[in-house]
C-alpha cells in the first residue's frame, strides 16, 4: 500500500514543485542580467546553486535520524520550505542578494526533506525488488517532470506567476496527504519504519571484521557518488541553462527539460527491465564515458539542435549507469544492515559534488570552468566506480564464505 502512496506522491509532487521551482535559477538569471550583465549573473546563478546545495547537505545531517524515524511526515512538512521559497520568488525582481541567499537556505530545505526521506521509504518498501522496479519507479517520478517542464513553462510565459505559485502549493498537497495519514495510522505497527538487515550483519555486528567492512564499504560508495554526481544531474542544469541562453524562453527551455524527462523516464522503464537480466557493469562504464562527451557537446555545441540533440541523448543511457549504481550500492547496503546509511551517504556525496562543480562557475561566470570541472571528476568517477563495484563485491563475498554456516536470510532490525 504505501509503495503505491510513494509512487503517486512522486508523479503528482514533481508535477506540482516543479511548475515553477525549476526556473528559479533562470529567474535569478533574467533579472541579474538585466542589471549587471551577463557575466555577472551568471556568478549570481552559479553562486545561488552551490549556496542551495551546501544547504541541502546541512539539512541532511540536521534532520538524518528524524528521516530514518518519520520520512512520511517530512513529505508533508516540506510544504513549509516551499511556501517561504515562493514567497522569496516574488522579490527576486529586486536583484537583493539577501533575498537571493534566503531563497537558496529555502530550497535546499525543500530539496532535503524530499529526495533522502523518499529514498527512505523506497528502502522500506522495496525488499527483493530488482532494477525493474525501480525503473519503474523513476518512470513514474519523471512523468511529473515531464508534465510540469511544459506547463511551468508556458505559464511563466504567459500566465501571472504568483497564480502558478497558488496551484502548484493546492496540487502539492493534494499528493502529500495519503502518505502522511498512512505514517499516523501505522506508526505504532510493528517492524514500520524499519530498516532491513541481513541476520549475519545482526549477529556480527559487534565484531571488528563487520565494523572494517561496513566503514570500508560506506567509505567507497561515497566517494564514487562524489565524483559521479555531476555527470548524473549537474550537466542536466549546464545543459538547461545552455538552452535558455540561446532561447530566453522559459517555454522552450521547459519544452526541452520536458523531452530530457519524457525520454529518461521510458528509457528506465525499458532498460529497468534489460538489467534484470545482463550484469549491466560494462553497459554502466561505456554509458557512462558517452554521458560525458555527449554533455561537454551540450555546452559547446556551435546551435542549439546539436546542443537538444546531445541532451536528450544523455537522457537515454543516463539509466544504464543511475539504476545499475543505485540498485548495486542499495542491494549490498541491505546486506550489511545499512540501507538507510546508504541512502543519506549517497545523497550527501551527490550535494557536495554540486557544490563543488558550481563553486567553478562563481569565480569563472561562465559555463567552461563548470563544465571542466564537472567532466573531469565524472571521468575519474566511471572507473572508480567500476572498481568499487568490484571490490566491495569481493569483500562482501569474503566476508560471507567466512561465515557460511550462519543464517543470511533477511529480517527485521
Amino acid at each position: 500500500m504505501q509503495f503505491k502512496l510513494l509512487q503517486t506522491y512522486k508523479i503528482l509532487s514533481n508535477f506540482a514543485i516543479s511548475l515553477i521551482m525549476e526556473f528559479i535559477p533562470f529567474i535569478i538569471l533574467d533579472n541579474a542580467r538585466e542589471s549587471f550583465g551577463l557575466w555577472k549573473a551568471l556568478m549570481i546563478m552559479f553562486g545561488y546553486w552551490a549556496l542551495q546545495n551546501l544547504f541541502v547537505v546541512i539539512f541532511h545531517k540536521i534532520f538524518k535520524k528524524q528521516y530514518f524515524k518519520r520520512p512520511q511526515l517530512f513529505l508533508l512538512l516540506r510544504i513549509i520550505p516551499i511556501v517561504l521559497c515562493e514567497i522569496c520568488i516574488i522579490f527576486l525582481a529586486t536583484n537583493n542578494i539577501f533575498v537571493i541567499m534566503l531563497t537558496a537556505i529555502f530550497s535546499g530545505m525543500e530539496i532535503s526533506f524530499n529526495y533522502v526521506p523518499v529514498d527512505i521509504i523506497y528502502n522500506y518498501v522495496s525488499e527483493g525488488e530488482d532494477e525493474k522496479t525501480l525503473g519503474f519507479t523513476r518512470f513514474l517520478e519523471q512523468a511529473g517532470y515531464f508534465v510540469a517542464g511544459i506547463c511551468g513553462g508556458l505559464f511563466l510565459d504567459y500566465i501571472n506567476p504568483l497564480a502558478v505559485v497558488i496551484f502548484s502549493l493546492i496540487a502539492f498537497v493534494g499528493s502529500a496527504i495519503p502518505l502522511f495519514v498512512f505514517y499516523f495510522k501505522f506508526k505504532n505497527s510493528p517492524n514500520f519504519n524499519t530498516d532491513f538487515i541481513c541476520s549475519i550483519a545482526a549477529k556480527e555486528e559487534q565484531s571488528e571484521q563487520y565494523q572494517k567492512l561496513k566503514k570500508s564499504y560506506l567509505r567507497k560508495h561515497f566517494v564514487t557518488n562524489l565524483l559521479l554526481a555531476p555527470m548524473i544531474d549537474s550537466f542536466y542544469y549546464l545543459a538547461s541553462t545552455v538552452i535558455y541562453l540561446k532561447t530566453t524562453s522559459y517555454f522552450v527551455e521547459g519544452l526541452v527539460n520536458s523531452l530530457y524527462d519524457g525520454l529518461y523516464g521510458l528509457s528506465c522503464l525499458l532498460i529497468g527491465k534489460l538489467l534484470t537480466k545482463v550484469d549491466g557493469k560494462n553497459y554502466a562504464t561505456i554509458a557512462g564515458l558517452a554521458m560525458i562527451v555527449a554533455s561537454v557537446a551540450v555546452v559547446f555545441a556551435p546551435n542549439m539542435w546539436i546542443a537538444c540533440t546531445a541532451f536528450v541523448f544523455c537522457a537515454i543511457i543516463r539509466p544504464f549507469v543511475l539504476l545499475h549504481l543505485y540498485q548495486e550500492f542499495l542491494d549490498k547496503g541491505r546486506i550489511l544492515g545499512v540501507g538507510n546509511d546508504v541512502v543519506m551517504d549517497q545523497s550527501v556525496a551527490e550535494y557536495i559534488s554540486y557544490s563543488i562543480s558550481y563553486v567553478a562557475g562563481v569565480f569563472g561566470g561562465l559555463l567552461i570552468p563548470t563544465t571542466i570541472v564537472t567532466a573531469a571528476m565524472a571521468l575519474v568517477g566511471v572507473f572508480v566506480a567500476r572498481h568499487t563495484e568490484k571490490s566491495t563485491t569481493e569483500d562482501l563475498v569474503d566476508y560471507l564464505e567466512k561465515n557460511e554456516n550462519k543464517d543470511a536470510n533477511y529480517s527485521r532490525q
